[in-house]
């Protein structure tokens, strides 16, 4: 599937519910740009069709990450540029979303996350300040009504030092075999270059490690050989962006895939329900 000639497609999140498959991702208007968030109806043989609005009111948005909680389910778009991270509820899926909750204001993030671990919730995201973006991470009991405290790891920059941005998030973590792996962003010439999966070997609220995964995974092959940007999973297949087009020196990131990974083992599923 390729993009519109006049904008891109890009942070595919491939989401099943209530019997009905979907992608979620963001469509941006060279003539604006500005990003959208669109929902593209997926069939059985995987046929995309046209893309649907949702979100429509907002300057710009984008990664539009969606996670489980007590039978619902929660989009976490990224709205860095009204200062806030937001959560919202899915009244008609794919299509109609409401605000439930205002999760952190007055803060440039980018490609958040939320995920449940050990009877926590945990957020990560990319933080701009003056010297560039970094990693930091949020953790409550509750998140949709807890209080969002922040990890003590954030005062360390993680990842302010690489170039491009890399370590931001790429998609959703990923539970494989009892380990927890996150997926993160690798640009060493450009801005969305790759990505590689990190394993999570520590996150409790005083402690966080994490070190490149270099074990047995269906997905590092199809990693390896595309080169995605971002990647997301569900119901078995998966969804990624490559960035296939030029502008400003850069490609520009385009052509969400939906696809199969190759049988090198279980196909891992995000950890996103709680």
């Amino acid at each position: 599937m390729r993009s519109p000639c006049w904008g891109y497609l890009a942070d595919p999140f491939l989401v099943q519910h209530e019997g009905r498959r979907a992608l979620l991702v963001e469509y941006l208007d060279y003539r604006t740009n500005k990003g959208e968030l669109c929902a593209i109806a997926l069939d059985d043989p995987m046929r995309p069709g046209p893309l649907q609005s949702i979100l429509p009111s907002r300057a710009h948005a984008s990664f539009p990450f969606v996670f489980r909680h007590q039978g619902k389910l929660f989009l976490v778009p990224e709205t860095s540029t009204d200062c806030t991270v937001e959560i919202h509820v899915c009244e008609e899926f794919p299509t109609r979303w409401r605000l439930e909750r205002v999760v952190l204001q007055g803060i440039d993030a980018a490609d958040s996350i939320i995920f449940l671990k050990d009877g926590r919730w945990w957020l990560i995201s990319a933080i701009r300040s003056r010297e560039g973006r970094h990693l930091e991470i949020f953790f409550a009991d509750d998140p949709l009504h807890g209080r969002w405290q922040a990890h003590p790891v954030n005062q360390t920059r993680l990842y302010q030092r690489v170039p491009f941005t890399s370590g931001r998030n790429a998609g959703p973590v990923i539970e494989h075999q009892g380990l927890l792996l996150r997926a993160a962003q690798r640009s060493r010439r450009y801005y969305g270059e790759g990505m590689q999966l990190m394993r999570i070997e520590m996150l409790t609220p005083t402690d966080y490690r994490e070190r490149l995964y270099d074990g047995p995974h269906p997905l590092r092959g199809m990693i390896a050989d595309w080169s995605p940007h971002h990647l997301s999973l569900a119901d078995g297949f998966a969804a990624f962006d490559i960035r296939d087009r030029a502008r400003d020196l850069q490609g520009l990131r385009s052509m969400p895939i939906v696809r199969r990974p190759r049988p090198e083992g279980d196909i891992p599923i995000p950890l996103a329900a709680s």
